[in-house]
């Protein structure tokens, strides 16, 4: 599948991604299914929000093993900084991601 830049950044992604609120309506085993098939088919951006109820944590143990196969994208609501940085700890703990190699810094004001 063909990869495209992520916006401004070094990543490449697939052209088509997977959305994660499905996962919320189907067993975990299912949604690993659905993950490592889209993986095996070139997808790697996996898509998902906090208020997908679970599809975070359904992802987090889909991924296992082949995490470094994928891009994660997941939204937030809050608007401050301190609950978005709050959001994305939630978000890292969730898909079982360790936060230590992720660089966060406040936007400039």
């Amino acid at each position: 599948m063909n990869r495209i830049p992520l916006g401004h950044t070094s990543l490449k992604v697939s052209r088509f991604g997977l959305g994660g609120i499905q996962f919320t309506k189907i067993t975990s085993a299912e949604s690993s299914r659905i993950i490592h098939r889209a993986v095996d088919l070139g997808i790697n951006l996996i898509e998902t929000a906090r208020s997908y109820f679970d599809s975070e944590e359904r992802i987090g143990q889909a991924i296992k093993g082949i995490r470094d196969q994928v891009i994660l994208a997941s939204k937030a609501g809050p608007t401050g900084y301190d609950e978005f940085a709050e959001s994305i700890d939630r978000s890292l703990q969730a898909f079982q991601i360790d936060p230590n190699p992720i660089r966060r810094e406040a936007p400039d004001e």
